[in-house]
């Protein structure tokens, strides 16, 4: 992210406030990947030990861009979140206005872990991410404002694929599909493997909760689909599926499953490049060929 500026001493102060009496912040260390805020890890010295927190800003174009109501929104999530057991941060101060810290800004505890290095470091792990985002979706969510991060309802194949045939049948079939009315559970809003962290092969956390809210289960579901798709292959995403539907014992609306899955678009393939390993790099062909794949899937079950 260009145009990086380190938090103000402003920042800092209202950090070591939040942390608690005497906290002293020490270091502080850009963290890499946020698209949507600036991100730092803070190194913080209070009651004879040192321990990191996680800092989140918004400032100028992000904050015009992505919109007011995020900092509201992921702290709501992580404190309905709060003491369920899950990898999950703790919300440790949020502001808003920016009145207190000059930008909005949200803190919260660091998680153990790393996000994954190569694809192949999470392939042994798709059962784990169905059962945390099961659990997820048993978190009450009555409080939380109602969340449809990526304009599900108006999704259709478009440009991405030279398979015209298949283009015409997914938008038919999205057109078509009558989704079923089921009560609405916490959803992450941006549930996909980037957003996950990963220790010693185990899901350490979940982090990234800015688009939280009440919603359908399958906006976690199709995205999570799409992002294991795109990574590990068609496979990986009906892998998911199952093992999601097993831990949940809730079978997933092919309709509005298959509405997740067509957030896939040019951008994807260009983000990916970015976001995954220089190891590992991604074959846009194959990886248009592995969406298809899982698309095809999801229509059969529609039938």
């Amino acid at each position: 992210m260009s145009g990086y500026n380190p938090p103000s001493g402003q920042i800092l102060r209202w950090a070591e406030a939040a942390v608690g009496t005497n906290a002293q912040v020490v270091r502080v260390t850009r963290l890499t990947g946020g698209l949507t805020a600036a991100m730092d890890r803070l190194s913080v010295v209070a009651g004879g030990r040192e321990f990191d927190v996680v800092l989140r800003r918004w400032a100028g174009d992000q904050w015009q861009d992505w919109g007011p109501g995020l900092v509201d929104r992921e702290a709501a999530g992580l404190q309905a979140l709060a003491d369920h057991g899950l990898p999950v941060p703790r919300l440790l101060a949020a502001d808003s206005s920016s009145a207190q810290t000059g930008v909005p800004a949200l803190l919260m505890t660091a998680l153990p872990g790393h996000p994954a290095r190569s694809p192949t470091d999470i392939a042994d792990g798709v059962r784990q991410i169905a059962t945390v985002l099961s659990l997820v979706h048993r978190v009450p969510a009555e409080r939380l404002a109602a969340t449809d991060p990526h304009g599900f309802d108006e999704r259709t194949v478009h440009g991405w694929t030279p398979d015209l045939g298949l283009a015409k049948a997914a938008n038919e079939a999205v057109a078509a599909a009558q989704e079923s009315a089921c009560p609405p559970v916490l959803v992450h809003g941006d549930f996909q493997p980037l957003n996950m962290l990963w220790r010693d092969r185990a899901l350490s956390g979940v982090v990234d909760w800015a688009m939280a809210g009440s919603g359908r289960r399958e906006t976690d579901v199709g995205l999570c689909r799409l992002g294991l798709a795109v990574l590990l292959g068609a496979d990986a995403a009906e892998d998911f599926l199952r093992w999601y539907e097993h831990e949940s014992g809730i079978r997933v609306d092919p309709g509005a499953d298959l509405r997740g899955l067509l957030a896939f678009g040019p951008s994807w393939l260009g983000f990916a490049s970015e976001q995954v390993p220089r190891s590992a790099p991604v074959d846009h062909h194959s990886t248009a060929g592995q969406v298809e794949a899982v698309i095809r899937a999801a229509i059969t079950r529609l039938g």
